[in-house]
């Protein structure tokens, strides 16, 4: 149920950007908001299938120590 959910959710959002901002935008506008818009909806479609998703903590820590030398704790 959860699952047909977010599939009713997420349709009616792209249908109404579209119908309002999308139209006018640019290349590369839609081609960011497809993506994000892309990435959340497999997150969220596995997380309601109670699919196990990886922490994005220990990549993003090392972001930061490659981009600004630190040492990270651990």
């Amino acid at each position: 149920m959860l699952t047909a959910i977010i599939l009713f959710l997420f349709l009616t959002v792209i249908i109404y950007d579209y119908k309002t901002a999308l139209k006018q935008a640019e290349k590369g506008i839609k081609r960011i908001y497809t993506v994000i818009m892309l990435i959340s909806f497999i997150i969220l479609i596995l997380d309601s299938l109670q699919i196990s998703i990886p922490s994005p903590n220990i990549l993003i820590t090392k972001a930061i120590d490659a981009l600004f030398n630190v040492q990270g704790r651990g």
